[in-house]
């Protein structure tokens, strides 16, 4: 007979809330017969959370865990170190790339600053040393060339004193050329190529510390550390099939309800919800409706007793937790909301 009589309530119950639904559909105020005939409270399942979701976290590049730096359930500060992989490989790429960002700056400052004064001074010297020795053949070939008129030489001699004076006059063209080279200020073509082989090397400096940045796993914000699916020399990485690292912010907790379709319509913002968890019997737990799913969506948390129903939907509701000692992040609990009807 009470089975009976608790059927007929739920019945009465449903029939009121899907008749409300429809006046409202409509645009029509339901009559208040109708809104009292509904209860008071919604019953839904739903499951404890932190002030975040769970951050389930990878490295960003493949490596051996060499290094865990927190234990399970340690509170963890923003941008703390995690844990760590082998570096050793990235750390080389660091030093090679800050080498030849070293190398191209020190050829930038030899093309501003210009030859030793060493080099310069051999330079001059080599053009005074062409130029004097220019400067005798050329008085030889005077003498010979005189004595080639009277027929005091054969023409082969001549011709060699010609020779002797074009090939200095070469050689000191080309001392003076080198002269010119060194002493010349950088063009500005060459000065442009030597700043762009420092842009391309600090870029690769970047990029090699970047990688090395990434072999630490770090947090993204105040958080608990609630897993660790990894052990030391195990090769991980951003495909890793599991998350390495779980973590979440516990120090506030809600609670993720999830309330069936028909009602669903009736969950306001701000309405007061009493929590309770079947390990916690003793305990019950107050908070309030913090945000409203805008949509419904395929039923994911099941309780398990057998008067529930699978093929429907449910709108995720978040209840803030006041309070809150004792749950526990993923524990499932049952909440009863409040309606704007009690």
């Amino acid at each position: 007979m009470a089975r009976f009589v608790f059927l007929t309530t739920v019945l009465t119950a449903i029939v009121a809330a899907s008749a409300v639904i429809d006046y409202r559909s409509q645009g029509v105020e339901p009559p208040l017969s109708d809104i009292a005939a509904m209860p008071s409270k919604i019953a839904a399942p739903g499951v404890v959370e932190g002030a975040t979701e769970e951050m389930g976290l990878r490295p960003e590049v493949a490596g051996v865990l060499v290094e865990l730096l927190v234990a399970i359930g340690d509170r963890v500060q923003k941008d703390q170190p995690l844990l760590r992989l082998d570096d050793r490989e990235a750390r080389l790429r660091v030093e090679s790339a800050r080498a030849d960002l070293a190398s191209a700056v020190a050829q930038r400052d030899r093309l501003i600053n210009g030859a030793r004064v060493q080099e310069r001074d051999e330079a001059r010297a080599l053009v005074r040393s062409a130029a004097a020795r220019l400067l005798q053949a050329e008085s030889s070939l005077g003498r010979v060339e005189h004595l080639e008129r009277e027929a005091a030489v054969t023409e082969q001699e001549a011709d060699d004193a010609r020779s002797d004076v074009d090939s200095l006059r070469a050689e000191l063209a080309a001392a003076e050329a080198r002269l010119a080279q060194l002493e010349a200020p950088a063009r500005e073509d060459e000065v442009r190529l030597a700043d762009a082989r420092i842009a391309s090397a600090q870029a690769a400096v970047d990029y090699a510390e970047l990688s090395h940045q990434k072999t630490t796993v770090r947090s993204p914000c105040d958080a608990q550390v609630l897993d660790f699916n990894a052990e030391l020399g195990e090769l991980i990485g951003p495909t890793s099939p599991t998350s390495t690292v779980v973590l979440a912010d516990t120090s506030r907790l809600r609670v993720r309800a999830f309330v069936e379709e028909l009602d669903a319509p009736r969950v306001m913002l701000g309405a007061p919800v009493t929590i309770t968890a079947d390990g916690l019997p003793e305990h019950t737990y107050e908070g309030r409706v913090v945000s409203l799913s805008p949509r419904m969506a395929a039923k994911t948390l099941t309780t398990g007793r057998p008067n529930e129903l699978h093929d429907t939907k449910t709108r995720e509701v978040m209840v803030e937790v006041r309070g809150g000692a004792g749950l526990i992040v993923g524990l499932r609990v049952d909440v009863s909301i409040s309606t704007l009807s009690e």
